[in-house]
């Protein structure tokens, strides 16, 4: 490969042979401890890519922010951590609909073969329907989905008087744990979380301080009333942006061998990092532009790492074992 000696150091660093190597799977990306490509420059590009072309970067790369998978049928989907794609999803209001096509797949060699996905393709059919249907507030929508996913139950949803409590301390202290130990664990949410963190006063030594708690809380209020002032279409936003996600995942399919109820609890704490740190950082902010930007890092971070299995992991040992009782999680 024609390129200069440091990169081509970069190079032999970043790719290690697959277990059992084919034409089209030889090597695999050996990702840095926070989940990103070593080769992503300081400006955020790839640097393979700027000295030697689109041709010298791996298929998966050029698919990038599409991907192809194998349920009961091939599925053509989006990561929501590419900026465009979320761009294109909040164009409108309409909710997210999915076509049955004979797409033209412009490489080979690229589908992720996901063969547990086939048995619960009409569980995501019908969280997909639950989810667009506005008559309910997202969060009860949200949490409808783990009755779907979890099996009959004779319980009802969350009715609209339960919502009305907002960010409840125990949440919060969970989400600030998440985020503070994730941040260390991704770049993309290390530009984000400092910030949205600061708009409510937030430090590590809130977990002991009650009136310190209880002022983030209101300081989240507020931010949350200005994110739906400047955005007024943010819930629909959001539920699209949420429902792409599920697709792009193959929910309740995730990649380590969870169960249905599992992956639920993950879901769930993705919403809850996706809305309390769009919330938080858009305290100051009022452009779609910077919702789009830290949604994306949210995405990146979510659908790019172990994020399903250690969030999964977060949520039984913090107590958010079941739908129930992680509703108190998905109602900020």
């Amino acid at each position: 490969m024609d390129c200069k000696k440091e990169l081509r150091r970069e190079i032999d660093r970043a790719f290690y042979i697959a277990d059992r190597p084919t034409n089209e799977r030889y090597a695999l990306i050996n990702h840095k401890y926070d989940g990103s490509c070593p080769l992503i420059d300081e400006e955020g590009y790839c640097s393979l890519q700027r000295a030697c072309g689109e041709e010298a970067i791996p298929l998966v790369c050029r698919m990038y922010p599409r991907a192809v998978k194998k349920g009961e049928l091939y599925e053509l989907s989006c990561s929501g951590s590419c900026e465009k794609t979320l761009e294109l999803l909040t164009e409108n209001t309409r909710p997210l609909e999915f076509e049955t096509a004979e797409p033209k797949i412009p490489y080979d060699g690229i589908i992720l073969t996901n063969p547990r996905a086939q048995s619960k393709t009409e569980i995501r059919k019908l969280a997909a329907e639950k989810m667009r249907d506005r008559k309910e507030p997202l969060c009860v929508r949200l949490h409808a989905v783990g009755k779907i996913v979890n099996g009959p139950s004779d319980e009802n949803a969350p009715t609209f008087e339960k919502i009305l409590k907002g960010l409840g301390e125990k949440a919060l202290r969970f989400i600030v744990r998440m985020l503070l130990r994730f941040e260390s664990m991704s770049a993309a949410l290390s530009r984000y979380v400092p910030s949205a963190l600061a708009n409510l006063g937030i430090t590590e030594e809130i977990f002991e301080d009650a009136d310190a708690l209880a002022s983030a809380a209101e300081k989240y209020k507020l931010a949350n009333e200005h994110f739906f002032t400047v955005l007024p279409e943010a819930e629909a936003y959001l539920e699209k942006m949420m429902i792409n996600h599920m697709f792009y995942e193959q929910f309740p399919y995730t990649d380590f061998e969870e169960t249905n109820g599992d992956a639920y609890l993950a879901l769930c704490a993705s919403y809850a990092i996706l809305k309390f740190l769009s919330v938080s950082y858009m305290a100051d902010k009022s452009k779609k532009d910077d919702f789009i930007s830290v949604a994306a890092a949210v995405f990146r971070f979510t659908e790019h790492t172990s994020f399903y299995k250690n969030a999964m992991i977060l949520m039984k040992n913090e107590g958010f074992a079941d739908e129930d009782s992680a509703f108190e999680l998905i109602e900020i």
